[in-house]
């Protein structure tokens, strides 16, 4: 019984010696390295053919899975302090399996989803940190549930199933990452704009197309029904976005003798439909006069827009004049621009 005691004693000490030799845990190709400690890596666990019998055979490391929507911390003593978690799980790392959702314990980047997640917490609570996605990987979801992420951060991509596109949040908006681009307009000829005393002082629109243009004998309203008219200078969009930025210039042809306001405005009409509707937010007086003049340069430009363009759907872009008194005179020049969509 004694010598049992003994060995038992003797084998505790062993275990102990070798732990404080060997805080650092090297195993290479199965042979315990005795200079671990003094190694920059804790752990070695890299392998062969030598001993795995087969050159496809090696070794990962699997990280602890966990639902982050039911996962808090969990520890013992008073944390923060050097011998005890003095980072407060500072880059800890797990392979999360929830999801949807925030984290239970500490603030989440974005909404969860299954991958490596990391905690960053720099601060000197537990939970004062933050869950964020290793790697920022890029998740695939629909319209409708990207536009459910309430808290989404800047630099956030995902891939848009309803649009087959990539979108990344800037901050204020989610926007397509390479596919936006910039759509020019030009009347090519001469475009009038009529006025008419006893119709109020509107006038009849001019559409404008890609190096052409037309004038319709219609006034500028809620609606505008183009049925049996010209509504070939509409434009199907293929995707997708945000209108986010216009332009336009204008050139007057002849002299005029009344003032006014010239406006431009992009009209759409669902996929099918010759009823055209002004869209919100992209309309822009190009500018102001008190007379016409021959050669009269008008120009203005907007950013910050955030109009939706909807994939299938057509507009189209017109010009129209609101006079400042009741006329019979006819506003007559060229007119282009430009529309910036993301």
């Amino acid at each position: 019984m004694k010598n049992k005691i003994k060995h038992i004693a003797l084998l505790a000490v062993a275990m102990a010696l070798s732990t404080v030799s060997y805080a650092q845990l090297r195993v290479s190709e199965f042979n315990a390295i005795s200079n671990a400690s003094g190694s920059s890596a804790f752990l070695d666990a890299s392998t062969s053919s030598v001993y795995n019998s087969s050159l496809n055979l090696g070794k990962g490391l699997l990280y602890p899975r966990v639902d982050l929507t039911k996962f808090t911390f969990s520890y013992s003593g008073t944390i923060g302090f050097p011998a005890n978690y003095p980072t407060r799980f500072d880059g800890m790392t797990v392979y999360n399996t929830a999801t949807s959702g925030k984290a239970a314990a500490g603030a989440t980047q974005g909404t969860l989803s299954p991958g490596y997640w990391y905690y960053d917490n720099k601060s000197t609570t537990i939970n004062g940190g933050t869950w964020k996605p290793v790697g920022n990987g890029i998740q695939a979801m629909t319209t409708v549930v990207r536009d459910s992420i309430t808290t989404p951060y800047i630099g956030q991509t995902i891939f848009n199933t309803t649009d087959s596109i990539l979108n990344t949040y800037n901050g204020n908006r989610w926007i397509t990452v390479g596919g936006g681009g910039t759509i020019t307009f030009a009347s090519g000829g001469q475009i009038n704009m009529k006025l008419d005393d006893d119709k109020g002082l509107y006038s009849n629109i001019s559409a404008v197309g890609f190096g052409n243009s037309t004038d319709l004998s219609i006034k500028y309203g809620n609606s505008l029904n183009l049925t049996g008219k010209n509504s070939g200078f509409a434009f199907d969009a293929s995707q997708s976005g945000k209108v986010t930025a216009i332009s336009a210039t204008y050139t007057a042809a002849i002299d005029e003798d009344f003032g006014g306001t010239l406006y431009v405005q992009l009209l759409e009409a669902k996929a099918g439909s010759t009823i055209f509707t002004p869209m919100p937010g992209v309309n822009m007086a190009v500018g102001s006069f008190a007379s016409v003049k021959s050669g009269m340069l008008l120009h203005n430009y907007v950013k910050g827009l955030n109009a939706s363009i909807t994939a299938g759907n057509r507009y189209m872009i017109i010009f129209y004049v609101k006079a400042n008194r009741a006329t019979n005179e006819d506003f007559e020049g060229w007119a282009g621009g430009s529309l910036m969509i993301q």
